[in-house]
């Protein structure tokens, strides 16, 4: 008989659904930086609704005193979702939002594998 899954067999079933991203991309590179690349973009992907396991909302939780600390301290701070406000509205992730990861750290993301590959040699 169908029943609703448990908390705990989600996290399982998401953790498993990482995993298998992250194993696919490494086996299925031809580089470290193709590896990191794709390993972020399938774990961005998964939080997106990817095949069987559905989207997940990636919102902010700040303390109920993050707008009073960082107001007083003139910085800018997260917003506290509202009940009955829609959680897309506080979603990190937007659509096709994992694209942006790939523009935007591409640089770093090269940095870094230069450094990893300088200190495999020694």
């Amino acid at each position: 008989m169908s029943r609703e899954k448990t908390s705990d067999e989600v996290r399982v079933e998401f953790m498993r659904q990482i995993m298998k991203w992250c194993v696919d991309a490494i086996e299925g590179s031809r580089t470290k930086e193709e590896a990191v690349i794709n390993s972020v973009f399938g774990v961005l992907t998964t939080l997106e609704g990817s095949g069987d396991f559905p989207y997940c909302a990636v919102i902010p939780q700040p303390h109920p005193n993050d707008s009073e600390f960082h107001r007083k301290n003139g910085e800018d701070w997260y917003p506290c979702p509202v009940v009955g406000q829609e959680v897309a509205d506080f979603s990190v992730l937007r659509g096709e939002d994992h694209h942006i990861f790939v523009v935007m750290f591409r640089d770093t993301i090269n940095r870094l594998m230069e450094n990893w590959s300088e200190e495999t040699k020694s």
